[in-house]
């Protein structure tokens, strides 16, 4: 908030510390000089000691009442987690689950026969 102040009204400082916006295309024609530029100042997620979300498709684990254990190798999990994971969520009977998943992130979308 103090930088705020400090170029709020020295435009000089404030080019100094947020940079000048680049063109990258004008016109329809790309300016390779400028994109030479973005890259060198781009930032990503780890200089910002952001954690990247994880990305990819989410792994079947039940379907119809059956545990699919070949596909919980895929994500280090076993069928004690499943059931454990289920009970947490109040269901207590596997043959009541149309649909399981985990997503990525970890994030378990169920479907029940009661949904």
């Amino acid at each position: 908030m103090c930088d705020y102040y400090k170029t709020r009204n020295n435009i000089k400082l404030r080019l100094l510390i947020d940079s000048e916006p680049l063109l990258i295309i004008d016109k329809g024609k790309v300016i390779y000089k400028n994109m030479k530029k973005a890259e060198q100042t781009a930032v990503t997620v780890g200089d910002m000691n952001i954690e990247k979300s994880k990305t990819g498709m989410m792994v079947d684990k039940c379907e119809d009442g059956n545990i699919l254990s070949s596909h919980l190798s895929l994500i280090q999990k076993d069928e004690k987690w499943v059931m454990s994971q289920l009970k947490a969520r109040n269901i207590y009977n596997i043959k009541d689950v149309i649909f399981a998943g985990v997503q990525p992130d970890e994030q378990i979308y169920i479907v029940t026969k009661y949904s």
